[in-house]
């Protein structure tokens, strides 16, 4: 594994600035991908690249700044991989970027550079979820609105049949051995004799 020096560190703080302003301006290839695919995209011809030539490649997605995503550093012809998040490889007479496993926060623009110079690929990659992804969410989505519709149901019938079941205890309890009075002018105390009422015939 190649080591960067204090050299090297200021090398990509440079290729920062510079690919703030190139790589806004470069032709843009959009590729669309599913989540759990590989992307390889080829960013540059093998016969290009000298022996002490550095690629770098930047990544732009929700947030406004660019960070370092990928870099290949090569030295005296032996070029290696450095410890960032993609990769570079030598697939026939291409130098391609590898991403392996996309993921949706792998959406955005990446702009690729070589010796922080000259900006030879750029390309936007949009990752969406896969059709049986969509399809597990769409039925789950489905499985959960049934079992809310019908835990609402239960709750609602639960709540009524509880306030039928109170309003019969409280009067059991406030009239306990008999029926409530139908008439509020009727005696209360039933044991008092009963006066006949007397009707006046003209």
């Amino acid at each position: 594994m190649l080591r960067r020096g204090s050299g090297d560190i200021l090398r990509i703080y440079t290729a920062a600035v510079l690919m703030r302003f190139c790589c806004g301006y470069a032709k843009i290839n959009v590729k669309t991908v599913f989540k759990g695919q590989t992307v390889m995209e080829p960013v540059l011809k093998k016969s290009a690249l000298e022996i002490d030539d550095q690629l770098f490649t930047f990544f732009q997605g929700n947030s406004t700044s660019k960070l370092l995503f990928a870099e290949y550093f090569c030295e005296n012809g032996i070029c290696d991989n450095l410890q960032t998040g993609g990769q570079f490889k030598v697939q026939g007479e291409d130098i391609v970027l590898v991403i392996k496993n996309v993921n949706i926060t792998n959406s955005g623009e990446y702009c690729v550079s070589l010796n922080n110079l000259q900006v030879v690929c750029t390309f936007t990659l949009e990752v969406q979820e896969s059709t049986d992804q969509k399809k597990n969410t769409t039925e789950k989505e489905i499985f959960l609105s049934s079992v809310l519709t019908w835990l609402i149901a239960v709750i609602i019938i639960t709540v009524v049949l509880l306030a039928i079941i109170g309003v019969i205890c409280l009067k059991k309890k406030m009239y306990p051995g008999r029926e409530p009075p139908a008439n509020q002018h009727e005696l209360t105390n039933p044991s008092e004799p009963v006066e006949p009422k007397c009707c006046l015939v003209v």
